[in-house]
Order: C-alpha cells, then structure tokens, then sequence
C-alpha cells in the first residue's frame, strides 16, 4: 500500500462519516474502495457498518423529541395517528427492512420509531441487523460488477456516487424552492 497514515485515516474517517451526509452515496463509496482493492474489504465494510449504524440510531431521538412538544402530543392522541403506532410497533422488523431498501423512507421511519414509542434497544438491533442486509447486497453487487468491469469500475463508481448524492440534493432544493412559491 503506497499511502501515508494521514491518506489511510482520511479515507477511513470519510467512510465512517459518510452516511452522515447520504447514506447511499457514503455506501457506493465503501464499496467501491473495497472493489479497488485500496484497502481491506472487510475493514472498509465493518466501517461502513458502523457508520451507517450511528448515523441512523439518533434519528429516533428526533421522534422521541417531538413528542416533548405540545403540538407533537396533542398530534400522537389523534385516533390515526395511534392506529399507526399500533401497525409500526406490530411491524417493526418489516417497516424498518422496508425503511432501509425505500428510498427517502428512512429518516421518517426512524423518526415515527421515536414518536410511537418504539423500545431503543429493539430499534438498535434492527437498525444494525437492516444495515448489514442493506451493505451486503450493495458490496455484493458493487463487488460483483468489479470482477467483471475490472479498472472501469475504478471511475464509474465515484461517478455513480457523486449522481446519486447531487440528485438527493437537487431534489431537495428543488422541493424546498416549490414549497416557497
């Protein structure tokens, strides 16, 4: 390996942070470090792992928050809304599975986990079990696709990431700016 330990803990802190910013892209990345052969793919995975784990166990607290706020309780004692928290509690393991593959469906998942009074520790379980699924099927492909496309891959992976993260945010500043006209 040619790289200095200054390059190794930049490429492995921005692996471990990624999912902070977008889940996807942080993903797309790992494995494609992984397929490069740059650095360990089990390392590279286990950090992805963790990542992606912190970057969505505090997403609860945000539901759990918005119950503290009186228009959030006065929201949660409406007959729907409750039916709702019956239908996630009762499907928890199914809504958190489809939350991880949906996309745009994650963080309101995790934040109605809160708000319905989901146990922390039973949504810590299925948040880690979710995101293994979830990075095995994209290392699994992105790993795949390596073998076959070899150095092309190299290039398209980081293409590929950078369109799935610059869609993510045009879309939300092209929401946002349709929401204030």
């Amino acid at each position: 390996m040619d790289m200095l330990p200054d390059s190794l803990l930049f490429l492995y802190g921005s692996i471990l942070i990624g999912p902070i910013f977008q889940e996807d892209a942080a993903v797309l990345y790992a494995a494609g470090v992984a397929a490069s052969g740059k650095l360990p793919t089990v390392t590279v995975f286990l950090i992805i792992w963790l990542g992606l784990c912190l970057s969505d166990y505090w997403k609860y607290w945000l539901g759990w928050w918005a119950l503290k706020h009186p228009q959030g309780q006065k929201q949660a004692e409406k007959d729907k809304v409750i039916a709702m928290g019956e239908k996630v509690q009762g499907n928890l393991f199914k809504t958190l599975l489809a939350g991880r593959f949906i996309p745009l469906a994650r963080i309101p998942t995790y934040f109605a986990c809160g708000y319905f009074h989901v146990p922390y520790w039973k949504f810590c379980l299925y948040i880690t079990f979710t995101a293994l699924c979830y990075i095995t099927v994209v290392f699994t492909v992105v790993l795949t696709l390596g073998m076959v496309m070899g150095e092309r891959l190299k290039w398209i992976l980081p293409v590929v990431a950078l369109t799935v993260l610059l869609t993510v945010l045009s879309a939300y500043f092209i929401k946002r700016r349709g929401g204030d006209d």
